[in-house]
């Protein structure tokens, strides 16, 4: 689900969507003639694949090195004004945290929700709601001394209670936690120790947990306005005890914060403490890329996400404007074949489909040059990444080609094959509106897939039809993406407990069942040493690479174009913005 779930933010999986005599359409012919002229394999292309986005920073943006970026100055040398944020897409009307899977949505409420502690980009962990915490020696019970004093932003008190109330609800199947209920891993219950005194307990080691504790997803919500608005209601009118507070929610358009004038209770990770500086955060939904760009360059608004070629070169160039680019941490975006579906459940078929599209290629045509290929399942971030992946595999249609041919798979005079009577294709479900031009790669991938005689469709969906449509097997390949800066995601990815289906959610979107791939797993899931996690957290990631598990496409890094009357902006552990200490010059 990116995660990012697409989440995080998730499979997004519409109208139905064949190549058809556009630009996109002309240009991917244009490739693949090149293809044909320098030959079958391009191992050379693809082990140059294009420089990294942040590389071109035109801002400090370090991402994982460096917790906050634009800084220098402490505290707000201005305060008040209104801060406007285009974001790159459309956000569900749901803004529980407890059940939300979006990573657009996170980005919101990152200011509405407090964690128990903070991790900073570097990777250690500070106080936040809780003053201190300990966890036993076999990391299955961790007790959290909370901060006094902080209450709600509708003004009741965050206590050891509120800390239980929100991790059972997550469990609780009325909930239905569409994410938060993996972070929580093996939950067992939460104990009140005293007011302010929480021991979290897990029916077996959980050692990432303080990582998915500083997570928004995990952030602590208002037990009384949960009670007294329901589970949609709170959704939609959610409550925190964040800097921020929601006054407005208008699905599919805009979201409205303002800030809590009795906030005091800051990360320490962080210079700026007390209330926020800003008055008021107004975020616009405008998943159109060039209308986001316009209205940054026009003044019309004082920050907009993910500005991508060609008007990426006019901001960066824009001495009135800033740049910032964040490299990611998590998932790359890829595409999880459907294991479990024929023919795609043979490996030798798989490869064929992963070697016969020319990525390099593809990302230079969409992207000139400022997105990076993916070699694997991890970004090369993330804690546990596996370097061996880089440079294993590579656009070769003449194997794909060979693959097919051994395997019955004939060409027919349509230019696809076919073998007793049936056509080889797959069904990929993408999503609408479209974000970070992914719609573009789907249609060259598609061409590249067709040159070799593999007919795939193209289904692109809106965010909701993608999560009540999940439990399906029906698809060949969905997309997907997820930031987080934890390996764990892998578990959450390919683990066969966590396959969709029968009114059970899952991000395992390959539904890939492998009782040794679930050992790995569980194995690294648990370890609390770094020799034992690296060799499995490695296990399962070559698995997938060599098996085609997935298709890796893209290190996509998190953009941000502001203007440059916009200051204090920090990112956190996963490389997304926090507005907490932002403010306005005049």
């Amino acid at each position: 689900m990116s995660g990012d779930p697409t989440s995080a933010g998730g499979r997004r999986p519409g109208s139905r969507l064949r190549a058809g005599t556009t630009g996109t359409a002309l240009a991917v012919a244009a490739l693949l003639a090149l293809a044909a002229c320098s030959g079958a394999s391009s191992s050379s292309s693809a082990s140059s694949p294009a420089s990294s986005a942040s590389s071109v920073a035109t801002a400090p943006a370090t991402g994982s090195a460096n917790p906050a970026v634009d800084q220098s100055v402490k505290g707000c040398p201005t305060t008040g004004g209104t801060l406007t944020v285009d974001l790159d897409e459309q956000v569900l009307a749901d803004l529980d945290p407890s059940y939300t899977p979006e990573a657009v949505a996170y980005r919101v409420i990152r200011g509405v929700f407090d964690s128990l502690v903070y991790e900073g980009a570097n990777g250690q962990f500070t106080p936040w709601l809780a003053t201190s915490w300990t966890a036993n020696s076999t990391d299955t019970s961790y007790t959290f001394i909370l901060r006094k004093g902080v209450t709600f932003s509708d003004g009741t008190p965050l206590n050891a209670a509120a800390v239980k109330y929100t991790f059972d609800r997550i469990e609780s199947p009325a909930e239905g936690s569409l994410f938060a209920i993996a972070l929580l891993g093996p939950y067992k219950d939460s104990v009140v120790n005293s007011t302010y005194s929480v021991t979290v307990n897990f029916s077996a080691p959980y050692p990432g947990f303080l990582e998915a504790a500083s997570q928004a997803f995990l952030g602590i919500v208002s037990p009384t306005a949960v009670e007294k608005e329901g589970n949609a209601g709170f959704g939609e009118h959610p409550v925190g005890s964040g800097p921020f507070e929601i006054t407005s929610n208008i699905a599919n358009q805009s979201i409205t914060e303002v800030r809590n004038p009795n906030y005091d209770w800051g990360p320490a990770g962080l210079n700026h403490q007390g209330a926020a500086c800003l008055s008021k955060i107004i975020f616009t939904e405008v998943p159109t890329e060039s209308t986001r760009a316009g209205q940054l360059e026009h003044g019309q608004v004082d920050a907009a996400e993910t500005i991508l070629p060609p008007d990426y070169t006019t901001v960066k160039g824009d001495p009135n404007l800033r740049l910032y680019v964040v490299p990611g941490a998590g998932a790359a975006y890829q595409y999880e074949i459907n294991t479990a579906q024929a023919p795609w459940n043979n490996t030798q078929l798989r490869i064929a489909l992963r070697d016969a599209i020319n990525l390099p290629a593809i990302l230079t045509a969409v992207y000139q040059g400022e997105y990076t290929q993916a070699w694997g399942p991890l970004m090369p971030n993330t804690a546990f990444y596996d370097p061996a992946v880089q440079n294993s595999w590579s656009y070769d249609p003449t194997l794909a080609d060979s693959i097919l041919q051994k395997a019955g798979w004939v060409l027919g005079s349509d230019g696809y094959r076919h073998k007793d009577g049936q056509t080889l294709s797959i069904a990929f479900e993408g999503s609408t509106p479209d974000r970070e031009l992914r719609q573009e790669v789907s249609v060259y991938i598609q061409a590249y897939l067709k040159a070799v005689g593999i007919d795939m469709t193209i289904t692109n969906l809106t965010a909701q039809a993608a999560i009540a449509g999940e439990e399906s097997d029906k698809y060949g390949i969905v997309a997907t993406s997820f930031i987080t800066a934890s390996p764990s995601i892998l578990y959450d990815f390919f683990d066969s407990a966590l396959i969709p289906g029968n009114g059970k959610s899952g991000e395992n979107g390959s539904r890939l069942d492998n009782a040794t791939v679930d050992n790995w797993l569980a194995i690294a899931e648990t370890s609390t040493n770094p020799s034992v996690e690296t060799t499995y957290w490695d296990d399962v990631q070559e698995y997938v690479v060599k098996n085609a598990v997935v298709i890796p496409i893209e290190l996509e890094p998190y953009i941000l174009a502001t203007t440059s009357a916009v200051h204090g902006l920090a990112f956190d552990r996963r490389d997304y913005p926090m507005y907490y200490g932002v403010w306005l010059a005049s």
